[in-house]
This record gives C-alpha cells, structure tokens and sequence, in this order.
C-alpha cells in the first residue's frame, strides 16, 4: 500500500489528486471565494483514487487537518477518530458549497524542498493553523488570484511557480494547536477508575499549578471533583473533570504521572478500520489487574477485540496470527474466550 509525506493537509492531498488527473472541479476542497473548506471530503467518481494508500496514512491526514476538540479525549474508545476517515475517503460527495474561513497559504522555500525531494509540492497540515513556516521561520504567503481560475493558480503554486499577487499573511486569531495527533492516547473506562481512586490517595499532588493546568481559580475547585463539600467520596466525577486532572498531573508531576502509568495500566491493540476491522492498529491503556472477559463496560472496545477473534488449540503450530491477537493472547493468557 502506499504512503507519502505525513504532515501533508488533507486538503492538499486530495488537490494534489484533482490536479495529476486533471479533475478541474475542486469545490471539495477549495470554496467558491477561494478559501479552504472546513470539512474536505473526496468526490464520488474519484473514491477509487484513494484505494490504493494505506488507511492508516489516510487516516494521519484526516486527523492532521482536523479542527475539533474531539482529538483530545483520553478515556474514549480509539476507534471514534475513524468518522474523520470515513468523512474525507469514503462518503464522497458530488460538489461541495461548505463553509470555509481557512486562506490558503504556503511557504515557497518548503514547496522548492519538496519538488526537489518528492517530485512534487503539497500544503503542510500546519499551515492550515499557523502563520508562520515552522520549518524556515519566516511568514507564510497566502494565495491572492482571480476566482476565475482558483484551479490553475493553485496548480502554478505546487509546480513552484509563485504568482507575484500572493502576499505576506497577517498574525492572526488562529488556533494554536498543530501537531500531528497521537491517536495512541487512549485509555480504557477501567483506567480512568483506578485513576480516580489513585488520585484520591494522593490528594498532595493536586497542588496550584495542577489547579492552574486545569484552568480553574483554586485548589478547592479541583477537590471538589472528588469530594462533596462535608468530606464524602464524589462518586459521579466524570471522565471530562479526570482527563483534565490527569493531563495537568501528566504535566506537573512527570514522575508520579510515570509511576501511575507504570504501576496500573498495560498496553494491548485495538485493531479497527473501515475497509477491515484490523487495517489500523492503536495502542490502548487498560487497567493491569482488569478481566476483560467479564467487563460489561458498553464504551470499551476490548470486549468486541475479544468477540471476534477466533482461537482453535488442535491448530498448527505455524498458524498466522495477526498482531492484535499475539497482543490480546500474551497480555491474557486465557485462551478459552477466543471462541
């Protein structure tokens, strides 16, 4: 299967795809005032371009270009992120009019690297949210045409031939998170509850600076999390308030954080995808000492990993199995279930 440059946005990468095939109707990608949309997506009569590149690649350009808080839940099932993969790949659409704010804008020395490199120029992911080129620290160029030929333009530009129109872009209000996302952290329901009862027994790291990682006012504000005014265990925190405390101890407090992680939890994978259940593999925190076999928690994926696996103790020796399985297999050591 096939990949590429991985900080590419999405948006360049399904243009990059009009252009090579001469599919001039890009309003998928690139609104009709020349803005990139919010939510790009392929056309119909192009889904089977994408079919050759590896889904996990896929996925790192959705998630790459993607605007939304979702990305940063801990405690959630991984396999949520993949709506974004089915809503760039493989839904396609026949024309888009969706709302765009994003200017296109591109840093020339990147592009001339990447043509020497690559054969070809592309839009990094970062540029969507940035003004600045990470890479050579100067001003990002935002793409200044006539709306007459948006399609032409933007092919001059990844050719590396920069029309004199563009312009320097100005310091704007734009959203500061850029990096890639690291979908690998994700926890299980049964880590955050351990983590509940970790953090009540050590109450001494809930200190002013977890407070001012968590963006409240004061310490008390943190406690009340877990603990009613008179004293009494908060039972109902929800996993929203752990993850905020967790991410703030995860910050403040490295070793402890470490000792957490090391103490309680082991890593198995989660296979999931859309073409096939095991075409994209994340690491998932679970509990150490949990029996998954016996969990009745609906928002855990483990259960349906275990569902579909299939284990015959008469087989060969030589018999394949797939990454998933050896995980699940070793972490366990309980092959009845596999049934």
């Amino acid at each position: 299967m096939l990949r590429g440059p991985s900080d590419e946005s999405v948006h360049s990468f399904i243009l990059r795809h009009h252009i090579v095939y001469g599919i001039s109707n890009i309003s998928n990608v690139v609104s009709q005032w020349g803005y990139w949309v919010n939510c790009p997506t392929v056309l119909t009569t192009t889904m089977h371009l994408y079919q050759q590149y590896d889904e996990r690649y896929l996925l790192i350009l959705a998630m790459n270009s993607t605007y939304g808080k979702d990305r940063h839940h801990i405690f959630g099932n991984p396999s949520y992120f993949l709506s974004k993969l089915n809503d760039a790949f493989y839904r396609g659409v026949h024309s888009s009019r969706r709302a765009a704010c994003r200017p296109i804008k591109f840093c020339p020395l990147c592009i001339r690297e990447q043509i020497k490199e690559f054969g070809f120029g592309y839009f990094k992911s970062h540029w969507l949210h940035r003004d600045y080129c990470l890479h050579h620290n100067q001003k990002l160029l935002v793409a200044d045409y006539p709306l007459s030929n948006i399609y032409g333009y933007l092919q001059k530009i990844l050719s590396g031939r920069f029309p004199s129109s563009s312009y320097l872009s100005e310091i704007g209000n734009y959203q500061t998170e850029c990096m890639a996302l690291n979908i690998f952290k994700k926890a299980s329901p049964c880590l955050a509850e351990i983590f509940k009862k970790w953090i009540r027994k050590n109450l001494y790291l809930i200190d002013e600076k977890v407070a001012e990682e968590c963006g409240v006012e004061d310490i008390d504000r943190v406690l009340s999390w877990f603990f009613h005014k008179d004293g009494r265990v908060q039972f109902m925190t929800t996993r929203v308030c752990l993850e905020v405390v967790f991410r703030a101890i995860q910050k403040v407090h490295i070793n402890a954080h470490s000792d957490f992680i090391f103490k309680h939890s082991k890593t198995i994978m989660i296979p999931c995808g859309i073409r096939s259940y095991d075409s994209i593999f994340v690491p998932y925190l679970i509990h150490r000492e949990k029996e998954c076999t016996r969990c009745l928690e609906l928002d855990c994926p483990v259960s349906h990993v275990i569902s579909v696996f299939r284990f015959n103790p008469d087989c060969s020796q030589n018999e394949t199995v797939n990454l998933c399985d050896q995980k699940i297999r070793s972490a366990y050591c309980i092959y009845p279930f596999f049934h």
